[in-house]
């Protein structure tokens, strides 16, 4: 089998189950739903791959790509989707916005189906199927170009309006973890899917489907480091406790300060390590 071929399995698996199992962890969870119709689209787009690397003819090459275009159509809706539950964005305005994004998913797929939509050619290299011409010259290859970058920075605004609005140590590493894998995921993605076959930079094969596991890479890691999606009495408790409008200090046996919340540190107006360990009655 071919060297992408199994990457692109390898992926296909990893997406899938991680999307599996955070379904699993609350299927009533409006975040955990988002996250799994997003890990389904992009397994989709990873199960075509399979057999676009290896592909013996180029009608086959163009059928996987079709097929995967379901993934990578709706990747930018879904990702959308998936940032505007976990940054709990439920301004109507921008509930139309993201359902306005998912119809044009299915549009660009429809699109894709019928006819070239990115890609126009390919031709084999002897390692792999190279995107040959891009489909530069039709408004319907910049349309998704524009759609692709509009849900981008929509999502990055999202996170950066997401911790500054919640403001807690929790939300900003996730935040901040979240920014990196997704920007090295986009960065990845756009180098070989798009920048490197319209300016002819090599022989250089789609891979943006292997590079988004960074993106999938930083929310298994928020999941396990900050139970990201998974609901428990020890997370509620500890949501509960940051956004208390109260003083609020947690004592050991011997009256030292070993936590206080957000609220408290806003009106001492200093951060958690200047006021863990010393006695409550300093204050």
């Amino acid at each position: 089998m071919h060297i992408l071929s199994i990457l692109s399995f390898v992926v296909f698996i990893l997406y899938f189950g991680a999307g599996i199992f955070v379904l699993g962890q609350n299927y009533r969870s409006p975040i955990n739903r988002s996250f799994f119709y997003f890990t389904l689209a992009i397994s989709i787009w990873s199960y075509a791959y399979i057999f676009l690397y290896q592909a013996e003819f180029k009608e086959s090459v163009f059928y996987w790509d079709r097929i995967a275009s379901i993934g990578w159509a709706a990747f930018p809706s879904l990702l959308l989707f998936f940032y505007s539950k976990l940054t709990k964005q439920n301004a109507l305005i921008f509930k139309i916005i993201v359902w306005l994004f998912i119809c044009l998913s299915v549009i660009f797929t429809y699109k894709s189906f019928t006819s070239h939509l990115l890609t126009s050619d390919w031709y084999y290299n002897e390692f792999s199927w190279i995107p040959f011409k891009e489909n530069t010259t039709s408004p319907w290859y910049w349309s998704f170009n524009i759609f692709m970058l509009i849900s981008i920075l929509l999502c990055i605004w999202m996170i950066f309006n997401w911790r500054k609005k919640e403001n807690t140590k929790r939300v900003k590493f996730q935040s901040k973890i979240f920014l990196i894998t997704l920007g090295i995921s986009i960065i990845g993605g756009y180098s070989t899917n798009f920048i490197a076959p319209i300016f002819k930079l090599g022989d250089i094969p789609n891979l943006a489907h292997i590079i988004s596991i960074f993106w999938v890479g930083g929310v298994g890691y928020s999941i396990v480091k900050y139970r990201l999606m998974v609901l428990t009495p020890k997370v509620a408790a500890n949501e509960i406790v940051s956004n208390m409008k109260e003083l609020l200090f947690f004592v050991d046996t011997h009256d030292k300060i070993i936590r206080v919340n957000k609220f408290t540190e806003n009106i001492l107006e200093t951060d958690e390590e200047n006021i863990i360990g010393k006695s409550i009655d300093f204050f």
